[in-house]
């Protein structure tokens, strides 16, 4: 899980390299927003990927908050996954981003291009999980039934992890060669 000082420290770092207004710009949390409690003290199961994509299209935007580098919770979780999946499906109506607390971002420096390639590579949709097995079961099925069944989530997911991670680390590169040309 995450600790609220990351997340609030990645939403931070995201609103300061985005210049989002934090008086007028909204975030929803899934797990703050759907009310899964309410789900489960009703014995009621509802399938939330259909409210999650609807949600997902009219807000426009998935924020990923990738805790670190060398073991991401974020690619173990089927919801994630799933999320970053459906924001692929309607990429000309959703933007993703990723930002990361502080002091991950400053670990990606001194982390090696392996350890990002092997934690890339540990995406796995079909072994991520979720705290309730029916949702993880109906994310799977929904994967399984899709065009490219796990193999393409897990390609596409990873493509869109890579390309964000990339743009950090060029953004950082650059950030560096502008200090040492100023400095």
């Amino acid at each position: 899980s995450y600790t609220v000082a990351d997340m609030l420290s990645a939403l931070r770092s995201w609103q300061s390299k985005t210049c989002v207004e934090l008086e007028t710009t909204s975030i929803w949390l899934c797990w703050c927003c759907n009310n899964q409690r309410a789900m489960l003290m009703d014995r009621e199961y509802k399938d939330l990927s259909s409210t999650f994509a609807h949600r997902l299209t009219s807000i426009g935007k998935l924020v990923i908050v990738l805790d670190n580098f060398e073991d991401p919770i974020y690619i173990k979780r089927a919801w994630t996954v799933f999320e970053v999946w459906t924001a692929t499906l309607h990429s000309e109506e959703v933007t993703i981003e990723m930002t990361l607390p502080e002091h991950t971002m400053a670990s990606l420096e001194s982390t090696t291009l392996l350890t990002i390639k092997q934690s890339v590579r540990d995406l796995d949709a079909e072994t991520a999980t979720a705290t309730d097995k029916r949702d993880e079961d109906a994310i799977k099925s929904k994967i399984r039934d899709s065009a490219g069944g796990f193999k393409d989530v897990n390609q596409t997911v990873r493509r869109m992890l890579v390309r964000n991670l990339r743009g950090k680390m060029n953004k950082m590169l650059d950030e560096e060669v502008n200090r040492v040309h100023h400095g």
